[in-house]
């Protein structure tokens, strides 16, 4: 019965597509941005592309194949093929290339080869075309792909007229359904406090289909700062929280709920005390969370002038913890980078905008007309030790501008290893490393190498083996699909258990008799002085030890100390068996004659007597007066004495 439901699971599992090789994750590999810039995040290597003719001051985005190979990208303007030619009917798609978060490119659900394109305008333009609509067929122009519809708004004027407002802010999201097959589209009104999150299904029309939250601040013309309409949404991995950094607004971290699209509870960001002016507002741009959720990254600038940000700005970029153990969320910001004060008298300064998490789960940060982008290397540690790199990523001598492509929040690509203790015995505990853990939702799949499958949600399984050699697979199953797969072959044999005994003594005229016990085949032994042998006989005082290894290179390790010490037993030399109740017999005084297994020879060599546990009882019966040989041997401790005994009629 066992064996019948181990196939069916199996087999189940192959039906579902699980056991199979992890699908390639190459759909937003590609990243285009700023004046031509552009990345490739490969397997294990992200290098820079000089092929690009994106030029983009803000909005960017690029879609590929699942094998990484490239489709198109756009700047919500217009789109390029994969020849880096303009794309057929792909101009004046009504965004703009100036605004924070101006193109987004997803699949159409239900339809393979197609895809949308959505677009918002910049605040520059007052903004009078809001969130718009393209269709991209990659059938059509020969397999390069061509814009087939541009549907113009989304969103009804009804919903705009109900809330008062004729625009939308420059920011929007992709945050993928709980159903792990849909999504949706987050964007927000202008002038007002309200999230829109546009349902993305297979037949459903996009706008068709929308949820309003009225939450958190209202968004829109701060008067301080000429169009201070920049700013950003990211949402983590697990889709379950957002943030949003709008200009003066400052930045407010949301809950979200990808199984009903509103979000909820907003917070306010408290800025960490630096050396910002009182007297200006900060200035948010950038925002990206950790890989694990637990941390959200923002970036803010603080200008010189009220007339103009580009002069002589303060850039920070500030860490906050969304579980803290003392302090709130609000109050949880560490800066994590300044611009350095040498820069902040000049002219020109290191201006740090735009931030995104990347497929290899590192945090980019884009420099304006930076040749650079900085790095934070490890996005899920705590304040300094999240290095923050300074120019950390070449870019083959492209400029990048203020922000980044946008993805969909769960890219990323992980990269998993397998590991487990090289000699821990038949019971192994197999766990999982690298950039793939944390997020709800992920689970782990493993082949245990003996048949056996077994699914989890924490980075790590115990299981007892049958002596052998083994090949364990682990997959990491997102929303039921594959994304990284890791091996490792192992030797599984019984553990090593080396113990010589507790340290002992012995007097002069005895000797030990070290003995590791029974060892797995194949165990090699070597002492102390070298020797090779299972056993030891000691016969002096002294630090012994002993090192095994097994043919798989497992070691275990003993050591006993042997003191010295006076003979304090009497072992007699005479006795006088004639029934005078005097030295009868072969009495051990002053110890436990039944710990000491007994042999006594006649001088020509023949046993004439011998017991495992001896009784005190031998008084040479049966045999002439004599000399006679004896040895003890220790049953708990394999001390040996040998002597003689003389017996006197």
């Amino acid at each position: 019965m066992i064996q019948s439901l181990r196939r069916w699971l199996i087999l189940a599992l192959l039906g579902l597509g699980l056991l199979a090789p992890a699908r390639a994750q190459g759909v937003y590999a590609r990243w285009d941005f700023g004046q031509r810039a552009g990345l490739y995040f490969g397997a294990d290597s992200v290098r820079a592309l000089t092929d690009s003719q994106l030029q983009s001051e803000e909005a960017s985005a690029t879609v590929c194949d699942e094998q990484g190979g490239l489709l198109f990208y756009g700047n919500g303007e217009q789109l390029w093929n994969r020849q880096h030619q303009p794309m057929s009917n792909g101009q004046a798609l009504g965004g703009s290339h100036r605004a924070a978060q101006g193109c987004a490119i997803v699949a159409k659900p239900g339809q393979p080869g197609r895809y949308y394109v959505f677009t918002l305008d910049a605040l520059e333009n007052q903004p009078r075309n809001g969130l718009l609509l393209a269709e991209v067929d990659m059938a059509a122009a020969g397999g390069l792909g061509s814009v087939v519809s541009k549907r113009g708004r989304v969103l009804p004027d009804t919903l705009l007229q109900r809330f008062g407002t004729t625009g939308m802010a420059e920011e929007m999201a992709l945050v993928r359904h709980a159903n792990g097959r849909d999504y949706w589209l987050v964007t927000h009104l202008y002038y007002a406090n309200v999230f829109v999150s546009v349902l993305l299904r297979a037949g459903v029309a996009p706008g068709s289909q929308y949820v309003v939250s009225a939450v958190g601040r209202t968004i829109g013309f701060s008067g301080v700062i000429p169009f201070a309409g920049g700013g950003s949404m990211a949402v983590t991995l697990d889709g379950r929280r957002l943030a949003y950094t709008y200009a003066t607004a400052a930045t407010e971290l949301l809950n979200f709920d990808p199984a009903t699209g509103r979000l909820s509870n907003p917070v306010r960001l408290e800025i960490p005390p630096t050396a910002l002016r009182t007297d200006m507002n900060p200035y948010h741009y950038g925002a990206a969370f950790s890989p694990d959720g637990r941390f959200l990254y923002t970036s803010l600038v603080q200008p010189d002038s009220r007339a103009e940000i580009d002069q002589r700005p303060n850039v920070f970029v500030v860490q906050y913890f969304l579980q803290p153990v003392v302090t709130s969320v609000a109050q949880s910001g560490l800066v994590v980078y300044s611009t350095p004060q040498s820069q902040q008298r000049g002219l020109v300064s290191r201006f740090v905008r735009g931030l995104q998490r990347g497929p290899d789960g590192l945090i980019y940060a884009a420099v304006n007309n930076g040749r650079r982008l900085d790095v934070i290397r490890q996005p899920n540690q705590r304040g300094g030790l999240c290095e923050y790199t300074v120019d950390g990523r070449p870019l083959a001598g492209r400029v990048a501008q203020l922000n980044l492509p946008l993805l969909p929040n769960d890219v990323f690509y992980p990269s998993l290893r397998l590991a487990s203790l090289p000699c821990p015995g038949l019971t192994r505990t197999l766990t999982v490393s690298g950039t793939a853990l944390g997020v709800l939702g992920d689970t782990l799949l493993w082949q245990l190498g003996d048949g056996q499958v077994r699914q989890t949600t924490t980075a790590s399984l115990t299981y007892t083996y049958a002596p052998g050699q083994y090949t364990a697979t682990v997959q990491l199953l997102r929303h039921r699909r594959p994304q990284a797969t890791a091996t490792l072959a192992f030797t599984a044999e019984p553990a090593l258990r080396v113990q010589l005994g507790p340290d002992t003594s012995l007097c002069a005229t005895s000797e030990v008799l070290l003995l590791p016990g029974a060892q797995p085949a194949g165990t090699t032994y070597r002492w102390q002085d070298g020797s090779t042998a299972a056993a030891l006989r000691v016969t002096a005082p002294g630090t012994y030890w002993l090192e095994l290894r097994t043919p798989a290179g497992c070691t275990a390790r003993d050591t006993v100390v042997v003191g010295g010490e006076p003979c304090r037993t009497l072992v007699p030399n005479v006795i006088t068996p004639n029934g005078d109740r005097q030295n009868d017999a072969f009495v051990l005084k002053g110890m436990n004659a039944a710990e000491w297994r007994c042999r006594v020879f006649s001088r020509w060599g023949r046993l004439v007597y011998q017991a495992e546990a001896y009784a005190n009882d031998w008084d040479g019966a049966a045999q002439p007066a004599g000399t006679y040989f004896y040895e003890l041997i220790n049953r708990r401790t394999g001390q040996r004495l040998k002597g003689t005994v003389e017996v006197v009629r």
